[in-house]
C-alpha cells in the first residue's frame, strides 16, 4: 500500500469510488452536493492547508481522505472512502492517521466530520481511532451526526 497526495489524473477514479459507495452501499445516488468538491478539486482544495491523500495499490488508487480547512486551529474531514473490495485491511485507518499527522504539522488543532447515520463504515472508523460524537440533530428523519478530535496534543 502506498499513501501519496492527490494528482490531477487522480480525478475520475476518486468520483468513482464515491459513486460506488452511493450507488452500491447507499442503494442511492445523493444528487450534486456529494460530487461538487470532486467534480473540481483544484478550486475546492486550493488552500494550501487543505489535505487530499490518495491510498493506491499495485498503482490504482483504492481509497482517499480529504480534509478542508474551516478555521485557523479547525479542519473538517470532506472525504474518508476506502473501495468496498479493499476494507478490511487497514487502508481507511493509515489514510486517517497519515492525514491526521499532516493536519497538525499544518497547526490545526481540531479535526470534525459531519454526516448522517448512513456513513456508518467511516463514522465507525472515526470513533475506533479516538473520535468523539460532539452533537447530533434529526433533520427530516435523518440523524446528522458531528464527530471531533482534538490532535493538538
Amino acid at each position: 500500500m502506498n499513501i501519496r497526495e492527490y494528482k490531477d489524473n487522480d480525478s475520475q477514479n476518486l468520483k468513482n469510488i464515491l459513486e460506488q459507495f452511493f450507488k452500491q452501499e447507499l442503494s442511492f445516488k445523493l444528487e450534486g452536493a456529494t460530487e461538487e468538491d470532486l467534480n473540481n478539486i483544484k478550486p475546492a482544495y486550493a488552500s494550501e492547508r487543505d489535505i487530499i491523500l490518495v491510498a493506491e495499490e499495485d498503482n490504482q488508487a483504492i481509497g482517499f481522505i480529504a480534509i478542508k480547512e474551516e478555521s485557523d486551529e479547525t479542519a473538517l474531514i470532506r472525504r474518508l472512502l476506502i473501495h468496498q473490495g479493499y476494507r478490511q485491511r487497514k487502508f481507511g485507518t493509515n489514510l486517517l492517521h497519515r492525514g491526521l499527522d499532516i493536519a497538525k504539522i499544518k497547526g490545526y488543532k481540531n479535526i470534525y466530520f459531519r454526516s448522517t447515520e448512513i456513513m456508518k463504515p467511516i463514522i465507525s472508523l472515526l470513533l475506533k481511532n479516538g473520535f468523539k460524537e460532539k452533537s447530533f440533530q434529526k433533520i427530516e428523519g435523518h440523524k446528522i451526526i458531528e464527530l471531533s478530535k482534538n490532535i493538538d496534543k
